[in-house]
């Protein structure tokens, strides 16, 4: 495992820097035993050793291979989400909806490596895919609840929901499109233009 892949997207100091370096590094040395063995061909014993942690100390962090493989979910900072609360920080819900998404997903730098492993070790195995999906799911009922703060009760849940779930959509897109050019535009650069193409087309469909 290259520490500096783990090292260059996370806090560098802390505690909490520590403990997301570790899961980072856990995740990554489940995936690539899952792609080595399968996901069955491995133990969490197996894990804890590879990682270089005692068996104990894993499961401080995951509590088991799926788990493990898929890694943390991520989390907007707190700053961050008082300010979409408020309303910012443009005062447009999809332009802030797009730029909280881009600060979860890309915050990390992932290479192209690390990308493409980690969607073929996911599409290996139904048990990973149908958790991955349980775990947007859950993202999504929960900044459904982020707009609803914001945007006050009587805003439609359902238009929450087809943002959050039309820019998931587009961000599988800037994955395929990443993976599929290696000589393409960083992935966050990607994303953010197939936003402003979709807002575009939206606002004038003759185009």
């Amino acid at each position: 495992m290259d520490e500096s892949a783990v090292s260059r997207w996370v806090p560098s100091t802390g505690r909490e820097a520590k403990r997301r370096a570790t899961m980072l590094k856990i995740a990554a040395c489940a995936q690539e035993l899952t792609l080595a063995h399968g996901l069955d061909g491995f133990t969490m014993d197996d894990l804890a050793v590879e990682v270089g942690v005692s068996r104990r100390t894993l499961f401080n962090y995951f509590g088991g291979k799926v788990e493990a493989v898929l890694g943390a979910t991520p989390e907007a900072p707190a700053d961050l989400i008082a300010t979409f609360r408020a309303g910012g920080p443009s005062g447009d819900l999809v332009a802030d909806v797009a730029g909280l998404a881009e600060a979860l997903v890309f915050a990390g730098d992932f290479s192209r490596a690390e990308i493409a492993r980690a969607r073929q070790v996911i599409n290996s195995d139904p048990r990973l895919l149908g958790a991955s999906y349980e775990n947007f799911r859950a993202v999504i009922g929960h900044y459904v609840e982020e707009i609803r703060i914001r945007e006050g009760d009587a805003f439609d849940p359902t238009r929450a929901e087809i943002v959050i779930r039309l820019l998931g959509a587009l961000f599988d897109l800037a994955l395929d499109n990443f993976l599929a050019h290696p000589d393409s535009r960083p992935l966050a650069e990607e994303y953010a233009d197939l936003v402003q193409r979709t807002r575009a087309l939206f606002a004038d469909p003759s185009h």
